[in-house]
């Protein structure tokens, strides 16, 4: 067998159950182990994650292989423009699911705020003092990246698959914990 149909079945498996891949090398951070504290966070007492999970309205299970390669690459897109991190993710043949850690609006210097505006908008893009506080606060919101990541998807879908109208249930479920500054 080819070594990238292997892979390619570890990835995604053969069951109904799929993929849990991290973002971060083994050597870093997984889901399961503490986080160690970050500059950002020296001022909280607790830090909290959210475990974000949003359905197809879609019979059966829609999702293939380039559609779940596709949203992979749509969050660790998104993981570098929003203030996240992104603990690990599960991609599924109809939904997904997110651990996601939210920072504060005030995480990054107006220089990172750039950066980040130029990986979203392109490097001829300027990003004006006034623009500044509402960038701030969309990036920091879980909901503003999770729509970003099913509007931009579903667009990909749709167009892939010649389809219209809506590709996700009802609104994403949400849940949080929070784990104790360290």
């Amino acid at each position: 067998m080819d070594q990238s149909i292997r892979d390619r079945q570890t990835m995604y498996g053969t069951s109904p159950t799929s993929m849990l891949r991290m973002l971060h090398p083994p050597t870093s951070l997984s889901w399961r182990q503490p986080c160690p504290a970050f500059p950002g966070f020296l001022f909280l007492k607790f830090r909290r994650w959210y475990h974000v999970i949003s359905r197809t309205a879609l019979d059966g299970l829609p999702f293939n292989g380039a559609d779940k390669d596709f949203l992979q690459q749509l969050i660790q897109r998104y993981s570098r423009i929003y203030f996240t991190e992104i603990l690990g993710y599960a991609l599924m043949d109809n939904h997904f699911h997110l651990l996601v850690r939210m920072f504060p609006k005030d995480h990054v210097s107006d220089e990172e705020l750039h950066e980040r505006y130029i990986r979203a908008h392109g490097p001829k893009a300027l990003l004006s003092k006034e623009k500044i506080p509402a960038m701030r606060q969309k990036w920091s919101s879980l909901s503003e990246m999770i729509k970003e990541i099913k509007q931009s998807f579903s667009r990909y879908y749709n167009k892939r698959h010649n389809r219209k109208g809506y590709l996700w249930g009802t609104d994403s479920k949400v849940s949080s914990s929070r784990t104790g500054a360290r």
